[in-house]
Parts: C-alpha cells; structure tokens; sequence
C-alpha cells in the first residue's frame, strides 16, 4: 500500500500537480512490475480530522491547504464552494486498511473510503450551525487559482505553490471519490467498518478532552 490518501486518481491521476510527479509515476510502476504482488493505493478524499480542534487531533492544522481555518475562525472559499467534495476522518481510514489487509477478497489497483459526500459550502453551514457562530469568508476565483498554477507548474516542490495545487484539486472536484465504487468496495471489504459524517464526528468531539 503506498501513501496515496488522495481522491479520484483513476479520473484525475495528476491532481494534486505535485501527485502527478510522484505517485503517478510509482503507480504506473506497479501496473507494470507488480506481478503476483498484491497492490492497492487508498483514496479518501482529504481528512475530516482538519475540521477538528487541533488539540483534538493528530494532524497538524494546515490552514494554507484547508479551506476552514479553526484557529482564525475563517474560511477562504475556493471557486464557487459548490465543487463536490469527500472526506473522511483518519482513524476510520486506518480501520478500513486493518479490515482491508485481513480480508480474503483479492484487493483491487485502487480503494475507495468516504465518510461524507458534499461540498466545502454545505460544510461551512454544518460548522456553522453546530457552533452557532457564523464564519466570515473569502473567495477566491477558480480561474485566479489555475493561473497561479498554470504559472508555477515547475515549482511544484515548493509549499506555496503545492497549497495552490491543492486548491486546483478541490475546485476540479479530484478530491470527491466516486460514490457507486466506493459502496460497492464497502460492502465487498468494509462490512465491519463505520464511516462517519461530519456532523457525527462534531457531535462526537463535542465537550471532548483529547483526541477524538
């Protein structure tokens, strides 16, 4: 399993740009080399951990990439905030893998796990709503995004430049994993497993010490 954690590779297999320059060309690899080695990469859409409190999670905040800043308490809409999304939250992404890997079904080239379907508008008013508080937002313009990166594309290990690449990924919709594949896989390997929505993983937090 090498680390993927991305979105729709099989549509979009260079999204983020900087993917494209490194895990494409190592799944490209396996397709061709693997043999009778058993392979798969797995996609989830971006974390559902980076909605939480950092003090309630184990992944470091990254307010350039993430569209909600907790700390702030701001939001920076990429294009419209209509472009369909998925996420899914960390510790139900590494379940899935440990259900995955004591699974008899033969693995397929990729594996899909989402916890919620939507789109980053329909998340700032379940954040919102559960807090009662309104956040205040940006926008920023989809083609300001893909000219800012159309402008960089060599500059593509630089973290600036990959947080715009993010923002690219998110506004093509790369980052939402299809819906059919990804409940067909569940119930071929994730019987077991839970995914959760956003608004069960606030819930969850809520008055919550640690992390979640």
């Amino acid at each position: 399993m090498p680390s993927e954690y991305c979105g729709d590779v099989e549509r979009f297999p260079d999204r983020p740009r900087f993917y494209g320059t490194t895990r494409e060309p190592f799944r490209k690899i396996l397709k061709a080399e693997a043999g009778d080695v058993e392979w798969t990469c797995i996609e989830n859409g971006w974390f559902m951990d980076y909605f939480l409190p950092k003090e309630q999670s184990y992944m470091r905040p990254v307010p350039d990439e993430f569209p909600i800043n907790l700390d702030a308490w701001t939001a920076r809409v990429r294009g419209t905030g209509d472009e369909p999304q998925s996420w899914t939250l960390a510790r139900e992404v590494g379940n899935a893998i440990v259900e995955l890997c004591a699974s008899e079904q033969k693995w397929e080239p990729i594996t899909y796990v989402c916890g919620q379907w939507g789109t980053y508008n329909d998340a700032i008013k379940t954040m919102e709503s559960f807090y009662d508080r309104p956040i205040p937002k940006t926008h920023t313009p989809a083609q300001e995004i893909r000219d800012y990166v159309a402008a960089n594309l060599d500059n593509d290990q630089v973290y600036a430049v990959q947080a715009v690449m993010c923002d690219e990924w998110s506004i093509d919709g790369a980052t939402v994993v299809p819906k059919e594949t990804t409940l067909r896989q569940r119930e071929k390997y994730f019987g077991n497993c839970r995914f959760s929505t956003l608004q069960e993983v606030l819930q969850r937090a809520k008055g919550v010490k640690g992390v979640v």
